[in-house]
């Protein structure tokens, strides 16, 4: 029988490859729903500025249900967990106790994300774990994904790269430092079409939201 699975889901090139991953095993994986965590008072991911209106296309495209789960401003870790531990709490329910994330190295979040899951009865899942930063997007892009950069940090990056799309030229334009992934928040990404995709997400790029030291584009369906 297939693990059934929820696949921690930012809208970005990470969680879509490993979702992209699940997919290629049908017979070791059932793909249940994603979920996000959002701002409850703006209706935007944390960091990637990401609407919820987005995130709600995406899925309806893959024909994944997306469970949304809204997080107070200025959200405590305390608040993070209970919430989290009462969606925990509704996936045993249905029978799911896997979760999927898209993490490459970061060995503080994947302890994280481990002891959170362990106290609540969940088995975490990493897809991606080890894969070498430098092949991320150019593996995205020979399975057929597009996607373009949502969010940036300065001084990392600035904000003339938000909106451009994670290719061959975008590596090559990175500053010395910069990890190609972006796998220590120097920039994150949205989906907007792939092999998953019944149709390509149409979106219009209305300007420029300065949160704190991220630069994140205000996005809008077309």
């Amino acid at each position: 029988m297939p693990i059934k699975v929820v696949v921690s889901w930012s809208g970005g090139k990470d969680c879509m490859l490993a979702l992209h991953r699940l997919f290629s095993q049908p017979l070791a994986f059932e793909v249940h729903a994603l979920f996000t965590t959002y701002c409850e008072e703006s209706g935007l991911l944390a960091i990637h500025g990401t609407p919820l209106s987005m995130i709600q296309a995406q899925a309806r495209s893959m024909s994944i249900p997306v469970d949304l789960i809204p997080l107070p401003d200025q959200c405590s870790n305390i608040e993070y967990e209970n919430r989290l531990a009462k969606y925990f709490s509704k996936l045993k329910s249905r029978g799911v106790d896997h979760i999927v994330f898209g993490d490459l190295f970061v060995e503080e979040i994947r302890a994280y994300r481990e002891g959170l899951c362990a106290r609540h009865g969940m088995t975490p899942l990493f897809p991606l774990w080890k894969l070498p930063p430098e092949d991320v997007v150019p593996q995205l892009v020979a399975a057929g994904y597009r996607s373009i950069v949502c969010s940036v940090l300065a001084p990392c990056l600035n904000a003339e790269s938000l909106g451009c799309e994670l290719d061959h030229h975008f590596l090559e334009s990175l500053p010395a430092g910069v990890d190609p992934a972006g796998e220590n928040g120097e920039y994150h990404s949205l989906v907007v079409n792939g092999p998953l995709f019944r149709w390509p997400i149409e979106y219009l790029q209305q300007g420029i939201r300065h949160e704190g030291p991220y630069r994140q584009c205000e996005f809008a369906i077309a």
